[in-house]
Order: structure tokens, then C-alpha cells, then sequence
């Protein structure tokens, strides 16, 4: 290797056809601790400058201008804390080694340079830096023998960040595998860390109906997804490889993008969100049951969650049980069985106080399945006289809206008359739209991603004492079970909207409160010749107590 003069003595006449040049601290010279703007500007043939192993601080912006041939800069083993924005500015760097300073911070845009293939960053401490900056950092990883586990492990070498958990590299709608090489992709990087997610390895909870998730972990959930998911990509059929958004990012994204990944490899075949993020097995109970649909983006799904916790004064430790978090993904087989009366979702159901329907702008959980069934079951033990409520929530215009069975919260330290005022006032706001669509719903009509699995779930609605093997034939289009479903999910919605045609239908409800707060006009007598309410025979054959 050529060697020229200590780059701090004067440049020489021939220093433009130098093409390597040391400034590395030896034996016999100090190290160097500062070098002026424009020392280099007679190197135009330089492809080579170490400056290593000296005691560099900090870099004039315009130290390398003119290096125009320069392919390789050793700056490692300094005591560099920053660089100057513009200082690899005009150059056609290869291989930039900045290994061993003291960078806190980084601006990717910096190495945005056509022909860098390696930028080494090992021994700094970038406290300041974000993954979306590393990420960016195409250098880093588009060696020609890179692959995906020596760029994790790059990181990690790195990045100030927990390690305990599960990573992944991606590349578009691609989750990258260890052995695979970055140079078969092109285009941006994204990492993503799940250590953030927990705060030490998982702990076991063998039954999964007592698997709850509390608004809190849901809560650091959405922190991580705000952080990272405009940076993933559609993976699904619809909009294949398009850049998703926070606001949409719904549970089929969170489970393909972080519930799988995050919890893959845990135990002998993974392990549940819930057990990953629990730091105690007791405090998972769940409270409530959450009914929804999938296509629910998770924020407004959160929202909803926080809205029925703070109606009913409950803290951010209460946990809901939701089917996407506490079944393992990765075992699904040993969640759901045939019979659809000993599945997870139906021991958990028995656990809970309540079950909560959570219903996106177009209420899909009318139209699946395993939510008709969650529905079916909340009215079931409610017909039975069980203490099972039925909540709704939904969301519009950035707000969250709840439908309560009965008073809630602090309406019920009121007055009778004052809670039922607040009571209305409350859910008059609740979408009306939504509202409607619950006066229709036609069990029979639902839809499941198995088909075997409607299968089992009408029959096991019109028969719920049936065997395995019944449930497994063919099911009946229409059954009096089902209307009564559709029927009593009518008389719940007709109540927040003193639809009383529909509220007459429900013929299986026993209780019935309601609040004629703030009908100034209304009587008596008109009460009595309402089309619904004519018949007193009627009503007390029902035996309903009605309680205004």
C-alpha cells in the first residue's frame, strides 16, 4: 500500500496522482485531533484515505470536497460525536467506516450515495437515532454477501435497544428469512424490534380463556404500530404491496405484521400476544368479552375499548378478552375445535361479565360467523336470566360511542331520572347508520372463512345441547333460533332508539328499562295507544317489567 506524508504536512506537487493515503496513528507521530477544511483538495486521484485510530473530534464541513475518485474512507476508532450534514456531499464512496466513535445521532440522508455498498457503524452508541434512519441506510445492507441475520445482528451491534425479544427485516410486503440475501431486493429495509413490546420473555397461560388483554397493553401495542406501520406494506390480496397506514391498519395487518412474528418460536410452537406482553398471569383474567370483525383498524378498535372502560369506570388493568391476542396463531388448531360449545371463545364468554360488540362503519360482525355466534350466546345466557351484558361500541368522526345494558358508571350513583337523562344524551350520539343495521340481522345469511365452520355454528345455535357429529350436518336456511337472535339483537339497539315496534318482536326479553326523560308532552293515555304497546295482555304474557 502506497504511503504518502502525514496529511497535516503541505501538500506536494504530485499529490494529485496519490491514490492512497494514511493518516493513521502510528508509533513514531500523535494522533491527530483536528484537520483543517480543504487539507485534501489536490487529491483529485485519491480512492483510498485512512484516517483511523487517531483522536478526531469533529469534521470541517468541506474536509473531502474535490475527492471526486475517492471509494474508501476509514474513519474508524476516532471520537467523532456528529457530522457535518453536507460532508460526503458530491462523493462516489463505496465503503465508508465510521466503526468505534461516539455518534449518538445520525441523518440517513447523508448516505444517500449511489455507489455505497457498506457503511459500518459498529462501536457507536446511537441513542438519538431512529430505526426508520438505519432502515433507510441501504449501504448497510447491500453488501454482496449480506443476509438477513448478519443485518440483525449489525443492528444490534448498534442500536441502544432491548434484545430480548423476536425482530424482523422486511422488504415490501416480504418478512425477509435469516439465511436470505438483501441484494434480492430493492428497495428500503424496514426493521422492526418486538423487545418494545414486552418487558422480559413469556409467561405461560396454559387456559386460554383467561387470557384477557388490558386497555394499557393495547395502549404500548398502538404506540409500536404508530411507530412502524406506515413503513410496512399490504401483504393480502387487495392492494398488494402498497404502503399501509396507521389509521388503517387493522387486526388482519397487526397479526400478519406483528402478533405472528412477535410471538413465533416462543416455547415449542409460540405462543400467545397476551402471554408475551404479561408480566402476571392473574392480572390477564379478562372482564369483558370483545366481539368484532378483523377489518376494524386497531386504533378505532382501541378507542372503542377506552370509551366502555371509562363509561363504566373501570381501569386501564381490566382486561378484555379478544380472540386475536389470546388464541396462539400459531396453534390455532388447539383454539378452535368441532364443536364450537368448548372453543376458547366460548369459555370465555362463560368467564366474562359482559360482552362487548364492537361494530366498524359498515357492521360486518353482523355478517361473520363466529361473531353471530358470540352474539347468539350473549343473548342465550341473558334468556336464561344470567347476568351476561350486552354492550355496543362503535366509532364515527374520530369518536367513540357506546350502547350500555342499563345505566353505566357514574349514571348509576345519580338519581333514577338524572341517570336514565345522561343515559340517553349519550347514545343519542351513538351512528345512527350503525344503529339501523342492527334492526336486520339475519344470522342465517353470516359468512365464515370456513365454511365448515357456519356449518357447526347454525347447528350448534338451533341445538345447543347437539354431539359433535350433528353439529357436522347440514345446516338448516332458516330456524326459529336464529330469527330470536336477529329479534333480541332488534330489541337491543330499539332500545337506545325507542323503536318499540321492533322492541315487541323481541318476545324472550324479560327486562326492559327506559327513560321518557325530556318528553314533555307525552302521556299516559298516548303511552297506552302506541300500536306496540295496545295489548296489556300482551305485555304481561311476556312478563316484562318495565321500569321508566
Amino acid at each position: 500500500m502506497a504511503r504518502a506524508d502525514d496529511p497535516r504536512s503541505k501538500r506536494q506537487s504530485h499529490g494529485s496522482k496519490v491514490q492512497t493515503l494514511h493518516g493513521t496513528r502510528n508509533v513514531v507521530k500523535d494522533c491527530l485531533t483536528a484537520l483543517p477544511d480543504g487539507l485534501f483538495n489536490g487529491f483529485r486521484k485519491l480512492r483510498t484515505l485512512q484516517l483511523q485510530s487517531n483522536q478526531l473530534v469533529r469534521l470541517p464541513p468541506k474536509l473531502f470536497q474535490n475527492l471526486s475518485s475517492l471509494e474508501l474512507l476509514n474513519l474508524s476508532r476516532n471520537a467523532l460525536e456528529e457530522l457535518p450534514p453536507s460532508l460526503f456531499g458530491g462523493l462516489n464512496l463505496s465503503v465508508i467506516d465510521l466503526s468505534h466513535n461516539k455518534l449518538s445521532t445520525l441523518n440517513a440522508t447523508q448516505f444517500d450515495l449511489e455507489n455505497l455498498t457498506t457503511l459500518d457503524l459498529r462501536g457507536n452508541r446511537l441513542t438519538d437515532a431512529t430505526r426508520e434512519d438505519l432502515a433507510r441506510l441501504k449501504g448497510t445492507f447491500t453488501c454482496d454477501s449480506s443476509t438477513a441475520e448478519l443485518a440483525v445482528e449489525y443492528l444490534r451491534q448498534v442500536l441502544d435497544e432491548p434484545w430480548h425479544g423476536n425482530v424482523l427485516l422486511s422488504c415490501g410486503p416480504h418478512k425477509l428469512e435469516p439465511k436470505q440475501r438483501l441484494q434480492e431486493f430493492n428497495a428500503d429495509f424496514v426493521f422492526a424490534n418486538y423487545s418494545w413490546l414486552s418487558s422480559g420473555p413469556p409467561i405461560n397461560i396454559a387456559a386460554t380463556e383467561l387470557r384477557g388483554i388490558t386497555i394499557e397493553q393495547l395502549s404500548s401495542l398502538l404506540v409500536f404500530v404508530e411507530d412502524v406501520a406506515s413503513s410496512w406494506c399490504e401483504a393480502h390480496h387487495l392492494g398488494y404491496g402498497q404502503p399501509l397506514s396507521f389509521e388503517a391498519f387493522n387486526l388482519y395487518h397487526a397479526n400478519f405484521w406483528v402478533i405472528g412474528p412477535a410471538t413465533a418460536g416462543h416455547g415449542r410452537g409460540g405462543c400467545s400476544y397476551v402471554e408475551l406482553v404479561a408480566t402476571s398471569a392473574q392480572m390477564q383474567r379478562p372482564l369483558w368479552f370483545v366481539s368484532h370483525a378483523w377489518l376494524e383498524p386497531v386504533c378505532k378498535f382501541v378507542a372503542c375499548l377506552k370509551c366502555h372502560a371509562s363509561l363504566h369506570q373501570l381501569p386501564d388493568q381490566t382486561a378484555y378478552w379478544v380472540c386475536a391476542y389470546a388464541n396462539n396463531q400459531h396453534q390455532l388448531e388447539n383454539e378452535i375445535c368441532n364443536n364450537p360449545r368448548k372453543t376458547s371463545f366460548y369459555r370465555a364468554i362463560q368467564l366474562c361479565a359482559g360482552v362487548l360488540l364492537v361494530l366498524d362503519e359498515n357492521a360486518t360482525p353482523f355478517t361473520r360467523i363466529w361473531c353471530c355466534f358470540e352474539e347468539s350466546i350473549a343473548v342465550e345466557e341473558r334468556n336464561k336470566g344470567n347476568p351476561l351484558l350486552l354492550d355496543v361500541a362503535a366509532t364515527e368522526n374520530g369518536r367513540a360511542h357506546v350502547i350500555t345494558d342499563g345505566l353505566a358508571g357514574a349514571e348509576q350513583e345519580m338519581m333514577p331520572l338524572l341517570g336514565f337523562l345522561a343515559k340517553s344524551r349519550r347514545e343519542a350520539e351513538f351512528p345512527t347508520e350503525i344503529l339501523m343495521k342492527g334492526l336486520d340481522v339475519n344470522i342465517a345469511s353470516a359468512m365464515a372463512s370456513e365454511p365448515s365452520d357456519r356449518t357447526k355454528i347454525l347447528n350448534s345455535i338451533r341445538l345447543p345441547r347437539a354431539g359433535t357429529v350433528f353439529l357436522e350436518q347440514e345446516a338448516r336456511d332458516a330456524h326459529e333460533s336464529y330469527d330470536a337472535v336477529g329479534r333480541a339483537l332488534a330489541g337491543h339497539f330499539a332500545l337506545a332508539n325507542w323503536l318499540l315496534t321492533a322492541l315487541q318482536n323481541d318476545e324472550k326479553r324479560r327486562v326492559v328499562q327506559l327513560s321518557l326523560t325530556g318528553c314533555c308532552n307525552l302521556t299516559t293515555k298516548e303511552c297506552c295507544r302506541h300500536p306496540t304497546m295496545s295489548t296489556r295482555k300482551r305485555i304481561a304474557g311476556q312478563k316484562m317489567r318495565s321500569r321508566v
